[in-house]
């Protein structure tokens, strides 16, 4: 089989940069800077990948989604930028290589989340206010936002460690693939299907690879091997066999790579 993932890669990199390069010309130059690095130094292709590979799987291109996985990239670098703050991470902060400040940080996701919802509104056709609503509801709506907040709480009440980050786990990705879907034209089952593919998938890569995991390297009281491996079977049970879920499973099996969209490690 092809390699699809290396190209599309380059281009949703390639889209994502120009996409802050145009709205953030005449802005500070520390600020694009840091809107940059943030999208490329995380582990964002599962979720970028899966606007593609569910408007592929729906019957359109992989181009079609390619809105969905642009959006996707740059909400989960906004809300990167924010859990890489020090009041976040114990007193020690994640921030990208090189230079930046806190407040470059800062503003950095502050940007991201109106210039993805930007990005949705003028790019989804027909389908751009839905569009918009399905990202707030991955951050707002019993997503994101909410499982970090359950985090800082449960940390603060030294009771760290709990699976509350299964409330945010596998969000973005989830949005990501419905939206990719919904670009395609899907049907509601499919659009339903293709939401349940991208929290499989996302979930499974960020047990894998986003350190989600318990002391003894379990997650959820399995091995996290065994619980991807599960989650990732549901999701390509849902795929199946054809030939339009090429793309769906080449990105499944990305979730154990750490090289082909920024380093692993995670939100």
């Amino acid at each position: 089989m092809p390699d699809l993932l290396t190209p599309l890669s380059g281009l949703l990199a390639s889209v994502v940069s120009a996409c802050i390069e145009e709205h953030c010309s005449c802005g500070p130059a520390a600020l694009k800077e840091a809107m940059t690095a943030f999208c490329a130094a995380g582990p964002f292709r599962v979720p970028g990948l899966l606007g593609p590979a569910a408007a592929r799987w729906c019957g359109s291109t992989p181009e079609a989604g390619l809105p969905a996985g642009v959006a996707s990239v740059l909400l989960q670098a906004a809300v990167h930028s924010h859990s890489s703050l020090p009041q976040l991470r114990g007193g020690r902060s994640s921030f990208p290589a090189g230079p930046m400040s806190e407040a470059d940080a800062l503003l950095a996701g502050d940007a991201l989340v109106p210039l993805a919802m930007e990005h949705l509104y003028t790019t989804g056709g027909v389908h751009s206010i839905l569009l918009v609503q399905d990202a707030v509801h991955a951050l707002c709506g019993d997503g994101v936002l909410d499982g970090l907040s359950l985090e800082l709480d449960l940390a603060a009440r030294g009771t760290a460690g709990s699976d509350a980050w299964r409330v945010r786990a596998g969000k973005l990705a989830r949005f990501s693939s419905l939206a990719g879907a919904r670009l395609a034209g899907a049907s509601p089952r499919m659009l339903d299907d293709a939401a349940r593919i991208g929290l499989g998938i996302g979930t499974a890569f960020e047990i894998i690879q986003s350190g989600n995991l318990a002391p003894d390297g379990r997650a959820g009281g399995r091995p996290a091997a065994e619980e991807a491996v599960v989650l990732l079977d549901e999701a390509l049970r849902l795929v199946g066999d054809g030939p339009e879920g090429d793309l769906y499973r080449q990105v499944a099996g990305s979730v154990w790579w750490t090289d082909l969209f920024g380093e692993a490690g995670g939100v």
